[in-house]
């Protein structure tokens, strides 16, 4: 009875829970988080014609949601001058991690959950990591270039080390050796 009371005038007042507060007692938000890397910004992960992010973004969002959760966009928590929510979160999502990426440690050490869009090449064994088949994806581009009578076939690739370039290297370089070529 006294509960009920007490509800009745909470609501009678507008008063409304602190969600922050409740979150700390149960030691949820209900919130994950969207890593945006110091250099990723919307202009930059939006090349001409490249809606990449704006899909991630959008597909991680609804895949939230029926888990009950939110997707929020933060800064990057590995950086002393990262606002405290960023590591707030329930848990991290973000793409193409380097070689030994800070972001494949980070959360290991704050015992947070997360989940990476390609591996950290030097932390193969973590299997917090969706494949992206980027040798696969490679491997097939290349024989369609073969398949239709390319007779000098480059890779353009980025410079960053993260699995989805040295990936794409390393099925170019085997794909070109098998043939003799450069």
């Amino acid at each position: 009875a006294t509960r009920e009371r007490v509800r009745a005038t909470a609501k009678s007042l507008g008063y409304r829970p602190d969600v922050v507060a409740r979150g700390l007692r149960s030691n949820r938000l209900g919130i994950l988080a969207l890593v945006l890397r110091p250099l990723e910004t919307l202009d930059s992960s939006l090349p001409e014609g490249v809606d990449y992010f704006l899909r991630f973004a959008g597909s991680a969002a609804l895949a939230a949601m029926d888990f009950g959760y939110g997707l929020m966009l933060v800064s990057d928590p590995t950086r002393e001058e990262s606002p405290a929510a960023a590591l707030a979160c329930d848990g991290f999502l973000f793409s193409r991690p380097g070689t030994d990426d800070p972001h494949s440690e980070m959360p290991h050490g704050e015992g947070v959950p997360f989940l990476s869009v390609g591996k950290d090449p030097a932390r193969a064994a973590y299997d917090n990591w969706i494949d992206t088949d980027t040798e696969l994806m490679t491997d097939l581009v290349l024989q369609h270039l073969d398949d239709a009578g390319a007779t000098r076939v480059a890779l353009v690739a980025g410079t960053d080390p993260n699995s989805w370039n040295l990936g794409a290297e390393a099925a170019s370089r085997a794909w070109a050796g098998a043939r003799d070529q450069e």
